[in-house]
């Protein structure tokens, strides 16, 4: 569904497959995401280590856990 609508609407995307799904090939992937994210910041003259609407989300998303999951003993 994502890349149907991507693509009907000639927006830019990537399609990732991994060859397999272990601890090593999801911790590349997400290291890759990282590197992307720092590379596009710089890109954009943006630094993605210094974004105060990241901590709002991350407060609020830490509030709704808390109310909303309960603790798995």
């Amino acid at each position: 569904g994502v890349r149907e609508a991507f693509t009907s609407k000639k927006r830019p995307f990537i399609s990732v497959k991994l060859t397999e799904v272990s601890e090593s090939t999801i911790g590349e992937f997400m290291m890759w995401k990282m590197y992307e994210t720092v590379y596009l910041g710089h890109l954009m003259n943006l630094n993605p280590f210094d974004q105060p609407g990241v901590e709002s989300y991350k407060k609020a998303t830490r509030e709704f856990m808390s109310k909303n999951v309960p603790l798995i003993k």
